[in-house]
């Protein structure tokens, strides 16, 4: 599959766990109710892609082709996936598990997480600056290591940019 190249073409229920889509091309491109879990994508180009109810674990995102990178996911499952040091700024996250997913050093801002469950997901010299986190649960950021400049929170999972000060918050 090394090369090929997709443009408006609709995916469903397709099971392609630990394909390699390394250098493939995928262009206004919807995936539905597909595994894409444990993929390989070097050099994979996403633009304009949409992920809807996909499985999608594991995923070394940061490989990817981060040339007018534009992912969107809806009700997706995204646990254990890497955007470390990925320049992502027009991602959208609606209703998706990211539990342990690394945003390390990635650029984020601007994204929003929509009813995420960020359990265990790590944030470190990430920026979040704009993203918005209002229904977002379960996440761990601390200030001091990440550009939150902008980004909105709600009570009370806004606890959750304090965790790492071992305060004893009562409320």
């Amino acid at each position: 599959m090394a090369g090929a190249e997709f443009e408006g073409c609709t995916f469903e229920q397709c099971t392609w766990a630990g394909v390699d889509l390394t250098g493939v091309r995928f262009v206004d491109c919807v995936f539905s109710a597909c595994d894409l879990s444990n993929a390989t994508v070097v050099d994979t180009a996403f633009r304009s892609v949409r992920f809807v109810e996909c499985k999608l674990i594991g995923i070394p995102w940061r490989a990817c082709n981060a040339f007018l990178l534009d992912l969107s996911f809806q009700r997706c499952r995204l646990d254990l996936s890497v955007f470390q040091d990925l320049a992502c700024q027009r991602l959208q996250f609606e209703a998706c598990s990211l539990v342990e997913t690394d945003f390390s050093g990635a650029d984020v801002q601007g994204c929003q997480f929509a009813d995420c469950n960020l359990d265990r997901a790590t944030f470190d010299r990430t920026n979040l600056e704009g993203c918005d986190f209002r229904t977002a649960r379960n996440y761990r950021i601390d200030p001091a290591k990440n550009r939150v400049r902008g980004a909105r929170f709600s009570v009370p999972e806004v606890l959750g940019l304090l965790a790492h000060h071992d305060l004893d918050i009562e409320y």
